[in-house]
């Protein structure tokens, strides 16, 4: 622990630099739109002054969204994260794996089986379940649980095919069910616009919890990373800490499924970003990536609200123009 805390002290311009940057994204996302909301009009609702009530409903709407990007980013960045370190493999994220596809699938097709009872907790169920069913089917599909460290582009292939399995059984049972299409049509694509604080804050709440969890596991996590023989000589189950790992990596994506439905490249650029910061210790980098994760995600859903307005395209298109091209520099130098 003292180490890390070392190395954050060390890199602490960068650290700076991000919690400045997650500040602007804030404060950009609650001024970016169609409706023109000025400074006075943000701080009146943070400070719970009286506003107009157009004002106070639009700010209202904005805070939503901020804790949807927050809570998004966060959850997409420390899922990558863990697959990466889980599979070494720096490609591993919950978009190129499946695992988003798959929990995505799985919440159409419970809005398609029961209609009118899609809820808080089901949708959540849902997501989860896909997400654990996707990834569980992609590692399967690799080879196995022991040896994807040695198996990265079938991984990766594994992941690509069965996202596009899942992406074609989602169009098939949209056009299936056109009450369906019309309720998710617009989540499907990624976004966080018009989603129910009902849905955002404890599913936000739920992310925090976790994310506390898996970073009180870190270290375990680290160690695992460093090899099998020295996770064991450290008193370490290899096995019991590897599913640990997946399993908090699973439940991440389908977590920000269940928010913003599934948005790809986050989990893949956070983690990167954050090693190069401060380094591959999870318990450093895990936070760091939280911030990341956050930032761009922020900054993606500002960027599709500023460009042609009132009109806004899905923040998953955003971080996809981002992200693909920061796949391919990772493909080019040999991951």
């Amino acid at each position: 622990m003292s180490s890390a805390r070392a190395e954050l002290t060390w890199r602490s311009p960068g650290l700076l630099a991000l919690y400045v940057l997650v500040f602007c994204g804030i404060a950009v996302s609650f001024l970016a739109g169609a409706y023109p909301l000025g400074p006075s009009a943000v701080m009146g609702f943070l400070f719970a002054q009286d506003l107009p009530a157009t004002d106070a409903t639009v700010a209202s709407l904005r805070a939503v969204r901020i804790i949807g990007a927050l809570s998004v980013g966060a959850a997409l960045a420390i899922s990558g994260l863990l697959l990466q370190s889980l599979t070494r493999n720096e490609l591993a994220e919950p978009g190129l794996l499946g695992i988003s596809s798959g929990a995505g699938l799985a919440v159409v097709l419970y809005t398609a089986l029961f209609p009118g009872e899609l809820t808080l907790l089901s949708s959540t169920g849902a997501a989860i379940v896909g997400a654990v069913v996707s990834g569980t089917m992609a590692f399967a599909l690799a080879g196995g649980f022991s040896s994807v460290g040695a198996s990265k582009t079938r991984l990766i292939l594994s992941g690509a095919v069965l996202a596009l399995l899942f992406a074609a059984l989602t169009t098939t049972v949209l056009s299936l069910d056109t009450n369906t299409l019309g309720d998710t049509r617009v989540w499907l694509a990624g976004s966080l616009a018009d989603r129910p604080p009902n849905v955002v804050v404890p599913l936000g709440v739920i992310i925090l919890i976790v994310a506390l969890l898996a970073w009180a596991y870190s270290g375990r996590f680290t160690i695992l990373s460093m090899g099998d023989e020295t996770a064991t000589g450290l008193g370490i189950d290899p096995l019991q800490t590897r599913v640990l790992s997946l399993l908090f990596a699973l439940c991440f994506a389908g977590l920000a499924v269940a928010i913003a439905g599934p948005i790809g490249f986050v989990g893949l650029i956070a983690p990167h970003v954050a090693r190069s910061i401060v380094g591959g210790r999870l318990t450093m980098c895990l936070p760091v990536a939280v911030l990341v994760g956050a930032a761009l995600l922020l900054f993606s859903d500002a960027i599709v609200r500023i460009l042609a307005p009132p009109a806004e395209a899905p923040v998953g298109v955003a971080t996809l123009l981002i992200g693909a091209p920061f796949f391919l520099l990772i493909l080019r130098r040999g991951a």
